[in-house]
This record gives structure tokens, C-alpha cells and sequence, in this order.
């Protein structure tokens, strides 16, 4: 794994957030919803990548979080600010884990409400994911 590979990722993230956007204020929530989950991971794995390691496979923002914590790959500080992190976004991160599989699989469709939700969420995980780069 690469720093080019992280970057590529990051760009890619971003691209995903500006798309979600997009379609949320088109009125395409469950899209939005989809698009925020994958900005989210892959702002996540960047990170991971750019530490020098490779991100676990899984669509889990939770269970990439929990990897940084239980591999211990940064430091002890920036592992409580994540830490702090999900236990203070716990029930935004579920809801926007739970939207992208209802976003893209899902029988009822995703509402504005909880599009806005996985939007703000994933925005402030990109916000976090800088404080730590």
C-alpha cells in the first residue's frame, strides 16, 4: 500500500460526499444515503492505507473504526479521540450503516430525514479523519 493509494482513496471519498450532495438536494435520498456510506469508509481505509497497512474488507464504518482502535496503528491520543468519537456518534454511524444497505437494497426507501443524518455524519468523519491525518 501506497501514499498514492491513500490519496487516491481520499479523492475518491470526496468525490462520493460531492455526489451525495447532489443528489440529496435532487430529492434522491436513498442514493445520498449510499453515496455518504461509501465517503465514509473510504475516508476511513485512506487513513488506514496511509498508516501502511491493509484496511480490513468489510462495509462496516464501525468495524473500521474499531481496527484503527484494536491494532493500535496511530497514536494513544488520536485512538481516544475515535474512541470518543463513535461513543458520541454511535446512533448516527448505525443509521448511516443501516441507510446505505436500505439505500441500495432496501424495501422502504430512505427519508429525508435520515438522508440528512448519514450526510452530516459523514461529514464530520471526514473532519475527524483530517484532525488525525
Amino acid at each position: 500500500m501506497s501514499i498514492d493509494y491513500s490519496k487516491l482513496l481520499i479523492r475518491r471519498s470526496k468525490a462520493y460526499l460531492e455526489s451525495a450532495i447532489d443528489n440529496f438536494r435532487k430529492g434522491r435520498y436513498d442514493v445520498a444515503s449510499l453515496e455518504a456510506e461509501i465517503s465514509a469508509q473510504l475516508v476511513i481505509k485512506a487513513y488506514i492505507v496511509y498508516l501502511g497497512l491493509e484496511p480490513p474488507r468489510t462495509y462496516s464504518i464501525r468495524k473500521l473504526f474499531a481496527f484503527i482502535i484494536s491494532e493500535r496503528i496511530s497514536e494513544e491520543d488520536k485512538i481516544s479521540k475515535v474512541s470518543e468519537f463513535i461513543k458520541e456518534n454511535r446512533k448516527e454511524i448505525i443509521i448511516l450503516e443501516r441507510a446505505r444497505e436500505a439505500g441500495q437494497y432496501g424495501v422502504i426507501e430512505v427519508d429525508k430525514e435520515e438522508a440528512e443524518i448519514t450526510l452530516d455524519i459523514t461529514k464530520k468523519i471526514h473532519r475527524l479523519i483530517n484532525e488525525l491525518w
